[in-house]
């Protein structure tokens, strides 16, 4: 899919048109408009979604397009390496403002019954006054027990074992995959990111991260919550309303700081 900043000639308002680029990417979006239909834009850390039509890409090709809210900031990827290149690093309290919300956004699908299946840096936006909003749901899937077995997708550096290993899994994948993407924030890469995905699979399959590269350069309370995510056992791996509860989540609110980022 490709994603566009277009100014709309009624409103004057700036918004990200997503338009398919191949007969798999239309699926994709049919069922990301599906979700987002779900969602009816309730969740103020989910990108809000507001039409979608049939129109033609630069070739002049028909294709399918969504009209979402533009987040000026862009993604937590990104950021990352724009930061990276100035030798500036993501702390611990911006780590956990970004965690929070992103929490609050799994929590919320979580609740309509559904898997995100795809969290990681580039699809956590960064929109105006800092709120972080979950995008990209084109493999958003609604859970049905003891029948996700056959369902696969994601990215491999972020998916959870069971899934690689064809197995049974439930919505605390998209926990497994939090966790990556706080060592992603943390190490600017997740676990395996030299190699090439196929690799990563055999990779994490056989040796699961268990968490930061050095632990001892982070506080034991995040150390704790990566470790709460990264649980090599599904059934003992917590979920996001339990998540929302652990120190390094409501530490923020101890110190009384804001949870606005940048």
């Amino acid at each position: 899919c490709q994603v566009y900043t277009v100014l709309n000639k009624n409103d004057h308002k700036v918004y990200a048109i997503k338009q398919s680029s191949s007969q798999e990417n239309e699926v994709i979006i049919k069922n990301e408009v599906a979700t987002f239909k779900i969602f009816n834009n309730e969740c103020p850390y989910i990108i809000k979604y507001y039409d979608f039509f049939k129109g033609k890409n630069e070739s002049n090709q028909p294709c399918l397009c969504i009209q979402l809210e533009y987040c000026e900031y862009g993604n937590i990827r990104e950021i990352i390496k724009q930061g990276r290149k100035r030798g500036v690093k993501i702390g611990e309290l911006e780590i956990s403002s970004i965690i929070y919300m992103v929490l609050k956004g799994i929590n919320f699908i979580h609740s309509k019954n559904l898997i995100n299946r795809d969290i990681k840096g580039r699809n956590i936006l960064v929109g105006e006054k800092g709120i972080v909003k979950l995008c990209d749901f084109g493999i958003c899937k609604e859970y049905k027990e003891n029948k996700m077995k056959k369902y696969r997708g994601g990215s491999p550096y972020w998916m959870a074992p069971e899934i690689l290993k064809k197995e049974e899994y439930n919505q605390n994948v998209d926990i497994w995959a939090i966790g990556i993407t706080c060592i992603e924030l943390a190490e600017f890469e997740p676990p395996y990111s030299k190699f090439n995905p196929e690799t990563v699979i055999k990779k994490i399959i056989e040796s699961p991260p268990k968490g930061l590269n050095d632990p001892s350069k982070w506080s034991p309370i995040f150390n704790d919550f990566i470790s709460c995510c990264l649980n090599v056992d599904k059934k003992k791996r917590l979920f996001s309303d339990e998540l929302l509860k652990h120190e390094f989540i409501t530490m923020i609110d101890k110190k009384n700081l804001n949870r606005n980022l940048i």
